[in-house]
């Protein structure tokens, strides 16, 4: 299969019904590492994936091939993890959540 590994990095808000209270978390990045033919692809199927799992898409801030980039930090293995478990099984795979409350300066209200 000639497929990449594309990493994104997300914006997210949960809302009803995800794995992060909405009541408590009113956002999150996120990396999200996925195999697909092509960028569009893998954007669709980053934004599917998140949407079954309950999260409103804020803002993908980019989407990149990970085999087009050299960022990241080659002493991280996390990274390596993901691409490895991304390619894998076949499905989009969500790196860790850095996530604000509700009370955060930049929070916004939640809108449901």
């Amino acid at each position: 299969m000639n497929d990449s590994i594309f990493i994104a990095l997300v914006e997210i808000r949960p809302q009803t019904g995800c794995d992060l209270d909405p009541d408590k978390v009113n956002g999150a990045y996120t990396r999200c590492y996925v195999r697909a033919a092509s960028r569009n692809q893998a954007l669709q199927r980053v934004r599917a994936a998140l949407q079954a799992d309950h999260f409103e898409v804020v803002e993908i801030e980019w989407c990149v091939d990970s085999e087009a980039t050299d960022w990241e930090n080659p002493d991280d293995p996390t990274s390596g993890e993901m691409i490895a478990q991304a390619r894998d099984i076949g499905e989009v795979v969500y790196g860790e959540f850095h996530s604000w409350g509700h009370e955060a300066p930049d929070a916004t209200n939640r809108q449901n």
